[in-house]
């Protein structure tokens, strides 16, 4: 049924007329027009109604929206064809020529030349002037019908081999299958690049009102129409073409022609990998066929020689003809030789060869074709594949903060598939990827930025920017260098440089306090950490008493990538001082009693301090240790905590540690620290399950 907004008068032809030739006039017009008239069958001619002609058609059925300056022209899916609103006789009947225009223009030329001739040849009693000139029309019709037929025949001959020889990706093949499945915008027109958006979304407004809740193809839910595309070649304008490209749910598919996707795409495909196509079948048969040319010569000038010194019952095969006939035969015995027997035995052995090579020839080819189906086939599934790989992309459900250049460079070598991602109105850099989840084949797209400058504050207002950029963040992960607290009277608690420190505890915010007379007393306390990364953490504390320690091979893997300074410092610069006058050097415990693996970081689990102060005084770092029970101290924790709270996300601090927070701080540790705060992010994430988005949507990149 159509609705009410939609009732509107038709477009007179002339005002489509007008419309046709703005869209001719734009800069991309002419590649618009190709794109919405492809070639037929033949080559030579257009496959669908003039330009005028399928305006006209696309409003009488309701395809046609336009949007202030701006027209578009959208195609129902294959499933929907036959529900396509036609009112009167007239659209039907224009619809139907559209259907078959290029058979039209085919045969039309033919029929009427012919027709022509008999008209011309049945008053031709006695002159032979009119049989003539039928003869000529008939000729000139069969010329026509020759050159398109031949100009088909080409087509075919060259398409099949850019298709098999040029086009090794299956994601280009799916075009077809793509757009008989989705809802698909033919033709985009807007002159103001500023009016894409709300094309678009009138576009997707019309394709509401005409099939609401979109149907689902034969092949089941898992490919479903919940998508709008586009063709790129139909965009009539490049700044149009680079603002539709930049809107925050466009993708441009790797198919050809090329197509934008605009929507969702809740899609469940397993993952395979595609066949290779039948690349080199057309080298392999030309060579087999100037092969046999070559051998037939051969056999010819042989059996000359043969006959030429004996009498050759039937006179062999000394003509090239007759040798080539010969091969043929054997090749394809369909072809049959006419009885053909070769004089010499070295000829009847090239023939049994030959043979052999038409047996393999039909293998290869079988063999190659039934890969090349199977490889077609595959494109649509590779297409969903990466299209949803890339909506989750753009979907972040983990996001990662760094404070410093050499802590986001460790965390991005352990980040799969890395994407910068500007967004408009955001000052901070941003990467999407990925990293593997608990659950295989379904990783957690994450979003990965770095602070201006490190502090509680510009800590709290990058979470902010990133939890409002990225609405689907559902919790915040910070992960970076701290200076460790020392504590060689217990041994089993004592941190040294290069070692790791969870805040599984939480954050201490040991400078958010109230001054009072009898004392200091800490304020409100700091919202607690994830309690799913809690659980994440505890499982890789279980996977280390069995002796598995993940974030080893992460950070071996990281340290590869990287360059050779982010690699562990000699432990000889892993020195310890006591507080205090004079500089004293206090002995490490040894490993074997605080439990420090050889050239490996330790794990350590508990509380974290945070505040905006710098700390490079042994003493004070001691103070707060006693006093608050902590670890580590730092700089940003406390401000990421606050703000994810306060955005309603989860939130986790891991740290990696570079110094002592004393007087004889150096940054020799700082890249291996961060390092392996990094390969520990990234193996706590791979005992996390995948997160739900939070929901909301990406805002637009810059």
């Amino acid at each position: 049924m159509v609705s009410r907004s939609m009732s509107t008068r038709a477009l007179p032809v002339r005002d489509c007329r007008q419309l046709a030739r703005q869209v001719r006039q734009a800069d991309q017009g002419r590649r618009a027009v190709r794109s919405l008239r492809p070639r037929g069958v033949c080559w030579l001619l257009r496959d669908r109604l003039p330009m005028t002609l399928q305006l006209l058609l696309a409003d009488r059925e309701h395809r046609l929206i336009r949007s202030g300056p701006g027209l578009a022209v959208v195609d129902f899916p294959l499933a929907l064809r036959e529900q396509v609103p036609r009112p009167d006789p007239a659209t039907r009947r224009l619809a139907r020529l559209d259907t078959y225009w290029s058979v039209v223009v085919f045969a039309l030329p033919a029929a009427t030349l012919v027709a022509s001739a008999v008209a011309a040849a049945m008053p031709a009693g006695a002159d032979r002037r009119f049989a003539v000139v039928a003869l000529g029309l008939v000729g000139v019709a069969a010329g026509w019908i020759a050159l398109l037929l031949t100009a088909g025949l080409l087509a075919a001959v060259l398409g099949a081999w850019n298709s098999v020889e040029r086009t090794p990706d299956p994601a280009a093949h799916a075009a077809g299958p793509l757009v008989s499945a989705h809802w698909t915008v033919s033709l985009f027109h807007s002159p103001d690049p500023d009016g894409v958006a709300s094309l678009v979304e009138a576009v997707q407004a019309r394709v509401a009102e005409l099939a609401p809740g979109l149907p689902r193809t034969a092949a089941g839910p898992r490919r479903g129409t919940e998508l709008l595309l586009c063709a790129v070649d139909g965009i009539t304008t490049a700044a149009a073409e680079a603002n539709a490209g930049r809107l925050p749910d466009a993708l441009l598919l790797p198919t050809q022609p090329r197509l934008l996707a605009f929507g969702d795409a809740r899609v469940d495909l397993p993952t395979r990998r595609a066949s290779y196509p039948a690349r080199g079948i057309f080298l392999i048969l030309g060579g087999a066929a100037a092969a046999l040319f070559g051998v037939a010569l051969f056999a010819a000038a042989e059996e000359r020689r043969a006959c030429a010194a004996r009498a050759c019952p039937g006179g062999g095969l000394g003509r090239y003809p007759d040798a080539l006939q010969y091969l043929v035969g054997r090749l394809f015995p369909f072809a049959g030789d006419d009885g053909l027997a070769p004089a010499t035995g070295d000829v009847r052995v090239l023939g049994w060869l030959v043979s052999v090579l038409g047996l393999t020839l039909v293998a290869c080819v079988v063999v190659a074709v039934g890969r090349h189906i199977e490889f077609r086939g595959r494109g649509v599934e590779n297409v969903y594949e990466q299209l949803l790989d890339e909506r989750n992309a753009k979907r972040p459900t983990v996001g990662i903060v760094t404070a410093l250049p050499e802590e986001f460079a460790a965390m991005a070598a352990l980040v799969d598939n890395r994407k910068d991602f500007p967004v408009a109105g955001d000052r901070s850099p941003y990467v999407l990827g990925a990293i593997p989840s608990h659950t295989e084949g379904e990783p957690h797209p994450v979003v990965l930025t770095m602070m201006l400058e490190a502090g509680t504050d510009l800590a709290a207002a990058t979470c902010t920017n990133l939890a409002r950029s990225f609405a689907t963040v559902n919790c915040v992960v910070m992960s970076g260098i701290a200076a460790g607290v020392p504590n060689p009277r217990q041994p089993d608690k004592h941190v040294r440089l290069g070692d790791i420190v969870v805040a599984s505890w939480g954050i201490v915010g040991y400078d958010h306090v109230d001054q009072r007379p009898d004392g200091v007393w800490l304020r409100n306390g700091m919202p607690q950490p994830s309690t799913l990364l809690k659980s994440s953490a505890n499982r890789l504390r279980v996977a280390e008493l069995e002796h598995r320690r993940p974030w080893e091979r992460e950070l071996d893997r990281a340290l590869a990538a990287l360059p050779a300074d982010f690699r562990r410092p000699d432990d000889d610069t892993d020195v310890l001082h006591a507080a205090g006058r004079p500089v004293r050097v206090v002995p490490h415990p040894d490993r074997a009693v605080s439990g420090h693996p050889v050239g490996r970081p330790k794990v350590h689990y508990g509380l974290i301090g945070s505040s905006d102060r710098s700390l490079r005084d042994a003493a004070v770092r001691d103070g707060l240790a006693d006093e608050h029970n902590l670890r580590a101290l730092e700089m940003e924790g406390k401000g990421i905590g606050t703000a994810s709270a306060l955005s309603g996300v989860e939130w986790f601090v891991v740290r990696g540690i570079s110094d002592y927070a004393d007087e004889h701080t150096t940054g020799t540790w700082r890249r291996y620290a961060a390092v392996a705060a990094a390969a520990y992010v990234r193996s706590l994430l791979a005992e996390t399950p995948p997160l739900e988005p939070r929901g909301g949507h990406v805002r637009g990149h810059a």
